[in-house]
């Protein structure tokens, strides 16, 4: 039992620097300039180069990657380019809601799910079962962003 523990934390290092690495390379690949997302109106050049240099985004990427994973470790996330704040500030202020959240998700799907299973158990082979494990399998099936806005619909 602990060389599987051992083994699925040594997973998770590459696991965590694929993923770092993915959204790193993502959020610089779309299109749009950071700079334009921190300042409210119009910018001069000037000043949009001086904010660039400052937060040193005319670095290569492999400096800026470098200089983001010494901050993850140190345990510090950067700060927002929307609230100017630190992201780890802006994460705990939200995190007792997205726990919250978490936890009532995970008891309605418990429910339903045991519902749902005496539900096919009692009625084996009939409409009802094969109507409990359609609507079981959509369920899973379905991305929970879609699932969200068919329920707030």
């Amino acid at each position: 039992m602990l060389a599987y523990i051992r083994n699925r934390l040594l997973l998770a290092v590459p696991t965590v620097f694929g993923v770092t690495t993915f959204v790193f390379l993502t959020l610089h690949l779309i299109p749009g300039d950071p700079v334009s997302v921190m300042v409210d109106g119009p910018v001069s050049a000037e000043q949009a180069q001086s904010i660039r240099d400052h937060l040193g985004l005319d670095d290569p990427l492999y400096v800026q990657y470098g200089r983001f994973l010494q901050g993850v470790l140190r345990g510090d996330l950067g700060r927002s380019l929307r609230t100017n704040r630190p992201v780890m500030q802006d994460i705990l202020e939200h995190l007792p809601n997205t726990i919250q959240l978490s936890i009532s998700a995970m008891f309605l799907a418990v429910v339903l799910g045991i519902v749902m299973g005496v539900i096919a158990a009692v009625w084996h082979n009939t409409w009802i079962d094969t109507l409990s494990v359609v609507v079981s399998l959509i369920g899973v099936s379905m991305p929970i962003f879609w699932l969200a806005l068919m329920l707030m619909y």
